[in-house]
C-alpha cells in the first residue's frame, strides 16, 4: 500500500501546480495513458524543481507503472527537500522491496516508523517492514514487527466489533478479565471516549464486520512462523486469519520441505501434517 501521496495541500494557481492538477486529472480519467501524465508531472518539475508534490505524483506513477530505479529516484528527491517526509521513504521501501533491495526496504521502512512527518498508517508500515525482513532471511524481527501491527489494528478496527469477537481474534489478552480488558483497551486506543460508552459499545450484540488487512497480517505472519519451523503457532495465525474474512481464499496446503521423493505440506483444514503422497500433483 503506497503512503506517500495521503495529505491534502494547499489550492495553489502557479503555473506549475495548475500543470500538475492536470496530470492527476488525466490519471483519474484516464488512468492507461501514462506517458500524458508523466510529461505532466515532469513539466511541472521543469517550471519548480523543488516542487515536492510533483514528484511524489510521478513517483507513485512509476511505483504504478513498475518502473522502480525511476520511482526511487524520484522519492530520492523528496527526501532531499524534505527529510522527515515519512511517506516518501515509505513507498521507497516498496520499490526497493519490488527490485529484491530487501535491506534497503528495511532501512526504508524504518525511517518511515520514526519519521518526524508519520504517515496515514503505521500499520502497514510495520507490515510492509515485517515483510522486508522475511524475505531478508531474518525471520526473528519479521515475526516481532507481524505482531507490532497485530497490535495497531487491534486498535483500528475495536470499536467495530463486540468483545466476544475481539476475543475470538486477538488473543493476547485472553488473561484478562472482560471488565479489566475493556479498562485496558479504553485507555490504549481510546483514552479520551467516555469508558461507559466505550464499554456498552463493545458490550452489545455481534457486528457485521470484515477485516482484509488483519487477515494478511496473520496469514503472512502465519507464512513466517512456518519457514521458522513453528507449525502451531502458525496453525493458529491461519485459524485467526480465517475468523478474519470470512470469504478468504486462503490455500488449504502450506508448503514445509522437499525430500528427494516427494514434497510436504501442512493441512490447515484438518490441522495436521499429511502424507506427501495423498496430495495430487
Amino acid at each position: 500500500r503506497r503512503l506517500a501521496w495521503g495529505q491534502k495541500t494547499k489550492k495553489d494557481y502557479s503555473s506549475e501546480a495548475k500543470v500538475m492538477l492536470k496530470g492527476q486529472s488525466i490519471w483519474m480519467a484516464h488512468p492507461t495513458e501514462c506517458k500524458k501524465i508523466e510529461m505532466a508531472y515532469s513539466k511541472a518539475i521543469k517550471l519548480n524543481f523543488r516542487m515536492k508534490e510533483a514528484y511524489l505524483l510521478r513517483a507513485e506513477l512509476y511505483l504504478e507503472t513498475m518502473q522502480y530505479n525511476l520511482a526511487i529516484k524520484d522519492y530520492d528527491r523528496v527526501i532531499e527537500l524534505d527529510p522527515d517526509y515519512g511517506g516518501a521513504y515509505h513507498d521507497r521501501g516498496l520499490a526497493n522491496g519490488k527490485l529484491g533491495n530487501y535491506r534497503d526496504a528495511v532501512n526504508d521502512f524504518t525511517h518511515a516508523i520514526d519519521a518526524k512527518n508519520k504517515i496515514s498508517s503505521m500499520c502497514h508500515a510495520y507490515m510492509n517492514r515485517a515483510k522486508a525482513y522475511s524475505n531478508n532471511g531474518q525471520l526473528d524481527e519479521a515475526i516481532r514487527d507481524y505482531t507490532k501491527a497485530v497490535e495497531i489494528r487491534s486498535g483500528e478496527i475495536l470499536i467495530l466489533m463486540s468483545l466476544p469477537q475481539f476475543r475470538s481474534i486477538f488473543h493476547e489478552y485472553d488473561d484478562l478479565d472482560d471488565q479489566s480488558l475493556l479498562s485496558k483497551l479504553h485507555d490504549k486506543f481510546y483514552p479520551n471516549m467516555d469508558l461507559k460508552g466505550f464499554s456498552d459499545s463493545l458490550l452489545r450484540e455481534n457486528k457485521d464486520w470484515q477485516d482484509t488487512t488483519g487477515y494478511e497480517i496473520y496469514e503472512s505472519r502465519g507464512d513466517t512462523y512456518l519457514k521458522a519451523g513453528h507449525y502451531q503457532d502458525a496453525l493458529n495465525d491461519y485459524k485467526r486469519a480465517m475468523q478474519s474474512w470470512s470469504n478468504s481464499q486462503m490455500d488449504r496446503w502450506k508448503y514445509l520441505f522437499s525430500t528427494s521423493m516427494a514434497q510436504c505440506y501442512l493441512d490447515i483444514n484438518t490441522l495436521e501434517t499429511p502424507n506427501p503422497t495423498d496430495r495430487k500433483s
